[in-house]
């Protein structure tokens, strides 16, 4: 199954497309060198890994620009979200909370029973928030702290 629509607009401002184009996927590379790479020293070895190649990537835009980003990777029955990442001058208007939605709204589509995240611990309260529990210790992952949280569809 192919993720349709290509392109959904929630509101006038939020817009999100399935990155397929040498463009998008450009504007997805900049908004991941820019959070993972300059804001949090992640090795872009660890950035750009081979999950990258089967992924589905999401490129979000605000006000028709790229703003935030993340990828969909199918397991079997289940889906991983990761690489999650809001520009930081479009910080704090519930940008990230509607990338999540559609990127489960989007796992959905793929009859998946489980989605997971591998999510920096100082964000649990916000995958909390929007349904993921908790699976196991927190772990060391490119030298940041994560928990493993899962979500049952």
């Amino acid at each position: 199954m192919t993720l349709q629509p290509k392109h959904t607009k929630i509101s006038r401002e939020i817009g999100f497309f399935i990155a397929t184009s040498k463009e998008d996927l450009a504007d997805c590379t900049h908004i991941k060198d820019a959070v993972f790479f300059k804001e949090q020293g992640i090795s872009k070895q660890v950035i750009y890994d081979t999950e990258d190649k089967t992924a589905i990537h999401i490129l979000m835009k605000y006000n028709n620009s790229p703003s935030g980003y993340g990828r969909i990777v199918l397991l079997g029955s289940k889906a991983k979200l990761g690489r999650i990442a809001v520009l930081q001058k479009y910080r704090g208007k519930g940008l990230g909370k509607e990338l999540v939605k559609f990127m489960i709204k989007q796992a959905i589509r793929y009859n998946i029973n489980e989605i997971f995240i591998h999510a920096q611990y100082y964000l649990l309260k916000f995958y909390q928030e929007l349904g993921f529990q908790e699976n196991g210790e927190p772990f060391e992952e490119a030298n940041i702290k994560h928990i493993e949280m899962s979500l049952k569809v």
